[in-house]
């Protein structure tokens, strides 16, 4: 899971360092969060990770 997520990122994040991302688990371990920051070139960057993102199957809800 984590590293197909990294790896979107790296690819059309090019400043985006890996290390500087956060995951987080649910209470009950169901769920689980990735926290990760980046400086977006455009609306057009965002989409593009957002739908590569949805499209993975592992993700329920990017913000």
């Amino acid at each position: 899971f984590d590293e197909v997520v990294l790896e979107i990122f790296s690819r059309h994040a090019p400043d985006f360092d890996g290390q500087m991302s956060q995951r987080k688990t649910s209470r009950e371990g169901t769920f689980c969060s990735v926290t990760i920051t980046i400086e977006a070139t455009g609306e057009q960057q965002l989409t593009t990770i957002h739908t590569e993102l949805m499209a993975t199957g592992f993700i329920k809800m990017v913000i």
